[in-house]
């Protein structure tokens, strides 16, 4: 049977798709050296010696490429195998056993290399160390508008214990919790334990499209629309930390396990409101007196004679005049924070088999 896939909200129907992304793992090897070597001398007339091996980038059947190298004794390999298996990372499967496998012995075809007797004994009794797992699901949101509205709420609304609030990145529509801090002019790095973001995967599919065409294409898009992708990275010194670095240690709510562990230290209220255009440009000397007039309090009442008529001749240079009564109401726009993240799990297994279909296919 297929490993649970999907997990949804009872009660608000926030639907979640879970997957396996990116995977680095590694296996004891006595097959022949795998990567790149390199070449250098100390010297102009000394001798050019070997200087280290590099891992070789393997392309798939849909060209994206897998990280391998042999030294030392172990076969490592790092990537994406979700999409180096079927070109798109949008249906996969948290089965990580069969999917390690199936990564091994495809890779094993394309290099063309001998299967080694302790490298399957290892591989089938799940003795394959894991130094990267990324665990990552989909939140049903609405629309694509209302997927941008919700990131923008996070980033104001989320604190995360120990970590923090977001990062936020204008231009991939991402929010990354778990960053270290960056220096000036350098891009910020994820941490060497474990790391999270949320993002908009319809905007980052513009940028990165998936290989496939046709009805697949579209049922792909269809999937992601309106969806907000959370993927938690965890790293080999977290795995460790957890049990978790070894593949046998893993189960099919394993995956979910480690989302919760990152959602669950993010402290948040349950809905969070979006400030209007003319809230974010106010100075927050001015905001209190907005915030009276906007609740239909008579601000006279409230300040003195000559504070108010500093704050009204302020807030006119803005268009508003805190003197005269509030006439209608603002759209507000209340965003559900909470709700989208209180998923449970449910028994669905679509979306993990069109992953294998295409797997095998490929």
């Amino acid at each position: 049977m297929c490993a649970v896939t999907q997990h949804i909200c009872p009660v608000s129907g926030t639907l979640v798709r879970v997957m396996i992304d990116w995977v680095s793992f590694n296996l004891p090897w006595d097959g022949p050296p795998v990567g790149l070597q390199y070449f250098k001398r100390e010297t102009w007339d000394a001798p050019i010696e070997p200087a280290f091996n590099k891992a070789l980038m393997v392309e798939g059947s849909w060209s994206s490429a897998m990280a391998v190298q042999a030294i030392g004794g172990r076969l490592y390999v790092s990537g994406n195998p979700v999409k180096w298996l079927t070109g798109q990372n949008v249906c996969g499967t948290n089965d990580l056993q069969r999917l390690v496998t199936m990564t091994y012995d495809r890779l094993l075809g394309i290099l063309g290399l001998p299967d080694g007797m302790r490298t399957r004994l290892d591989l089938m009794a799940g003795e394959t160390k894991l130094t990267r797992v990324d665990c990552t699901f989909s939140y049903r949101v609405g629309t694509d508008e209302e997927v941008v509205t919700w990131l923008a709420a996070m980033e104001l609304a989320c604190h995360v214990r120990f970590r923090g609030r977001g990062h936020f990145d204008q231009g991939m529509c991402s929010l990354m919790f778990g960053l270290t801090s960056p220096k000036e002019g350098t891009k910020a790095k994820g941490s060497r334990r474990s790391s999270f973001k949320f993002y908009n995967k319809l905007r980052e599919m513009s940028v990165h499209e998936p290989k496939c065409s046709g009805d697949m294409a579209k049922r792909i898009k269809s999937i992601v629309t309106g969806a907000v992708r959370g993927e938690a990275c965890y790293r080999g010194i977290e795995l460790k930390r957890f049990g978790l670095d070894v593949v046998k240690a893993w189960d099919q709510g394993t995956a979910y396990k480690l989302h919760r562990e990152w959602v669950d230290r993010m402290e948040m209220a349950e809905t969070y409101t979006l400030k209007s255009e003319i809230e974010r440009d106010l100075p927050k000397r001015l905001q209190v007196a907005y915030h009276l007039w906007r609740s239909g309090v008579d601000v006279r009442e409230m300040m003195g004679r000559t504070q108010f008529y500093i704050r009204r001749k302020e807030l006119l240079a803005h268009g508003i005049d805190i003197s005269a009564p509030r006439q209608g109401q603002d759209a507000v726009n209340v965003i559900p924070i909470l709700r989208v993240l209180e998923a449970k799990p449910m028994d669905e297994e679509e979306t993990e088999m069109m992953f294998w279909n295409m797997a095998r296919a490929a």
